[in-house]
């Protein structure tokens, strides 16, 4: 009895420490998400990535501004070039931003933030420099057009700048990369855009910005699906835990307060190992942004027609 009486004391100030710290720990995420989410409008947890544009249409219905410059962590850009839109179809996750750009005439910015780790990565910096000389319908992982000298693949040293120009009928996308290509702009039906690539280290600060917020969950853990090179990024929980919460100081240090804000799960882009904690951790991030996700109908799932008007819509699961 003694002894345990003694192991009692000896334990208690180490549970005491251990709960305090916990709860700061806990606490300085709350006061992060909370600073991110002043200027929050509306927020919204959903499944495939092209739901986002659920969330902008939603945004439209609810008279909310859209923002002229998108954020979107992610492991891929989502643009797709050399390929039109299905008009049976409809966006994909692959193109979604394609969609996402001609249906908003105020976005003029996007802002692709790659993970640290797969900008580094030697295969994929091979990649991000090559040129689309045949014109191929790819998904967009760097340069298209240039010569692949004039292109600095190390995003996490310096954002890499590009102009593109898209068919605001059909979303077919393309670089602009030389004097003759913005011959196109003369043309009706084209709009301009840029893109700009980078990682946490190099996004820049966007305070009074408004902004809307993409986070595809494959930026925090990767399990290699469909993605180029077959890039992984499969990390142990507490690894995601610190993914995340360097993620979310980046977001709030960076002066990041969007107005509109999209987190998506991507099953099978993240391992299935980490779904449970990944989906624990948008929850997390809702309760703490005291927003509340109002839709619970989308006209969009991966791999599956658009729903049209009058159409039954796939629900949220």
């Amino acid at each position: 009895m003694k002894k345990l009486k003694k192991l009692g004391i000896i334990l208690l100030p180490i549970i005491l420490v251990t709960t305090l710290l916990f709860g700061i720990f806990y606490n300085q995420k709350s006061i992060k998400i909370g600073t991110i989410c002043k200027k929050l409008q509306l927020i919204d947890i959903n499944i495939d990535h092209n739901q986002a544009l659920d969330v902008i249409e939603t945004a439209k219905e609810n008279q909310i501004e859209i923002p002229d410059t998108v954020i979107n962590f992610d492991t891929h850009s989502d643009l797709y070039v050399y390929q039109e839109i299905s008009p049976k179809l409809g966006a994909e996750i692959y193109n979604w931003i394609n969609e996402l750009v001609i249906k908003n005439p105020e976005i003029e910015t996007i802002y692709w933030v790659m993970p640290k780790g797969e900008a580094t990565n030697a295969m994929m910096q091979y990649d991000f420099k090559q040129r689309d000389i045949d014109n191929l319908p790819i998904a967009l992982e760097g340069n298209n057009k240039k010569n692949e000298d004039d292109v600095n693949p190390n995003v996490h040293q310096k954002a890499y700048t590009q102009d593109f120009i898209i068919n605001t009928n059909n979303g077919y996308l393309e670089e602009l990369a030389y004097k003759k290509d913005y011959e196109k702009l003369k043309q009706p039906n084209y709009k301009k855009f840029k893109l700009i690539t980078c990682t946490e280290e190099t996004l820049p600060n966007f305070k009074n910005k408004k902004v809307f917020l993409s986070i595809d969950m494959d930026y925090l853990s990767n399990s290699g699906f469909d993605t180029s090179e077959d890039w992984s990024h499969n990390l142990k929980p507490q690894e995601v835990e610190q993914a995340y919460n360097k993620m979310i100081t980046t977001i709030r240090n960076k002066n990041i307060q969007p107005q509109i804000i999209s987190l998506t799960l991507s099953p099978q882009y993240i391992p299935k190992s980490n779904e449970k904690q990944i989906q624990g951790i948008m929850e997390e991030f809702l309760y703490y942004s005291n927003g509340e996700d109002i839709i619970k109908e989308y006209t969009r799932r991966a791999g599956k027609p658009q729903v049209r008007k009058g159409q039954k819509k796939y629900k949220e699961v």
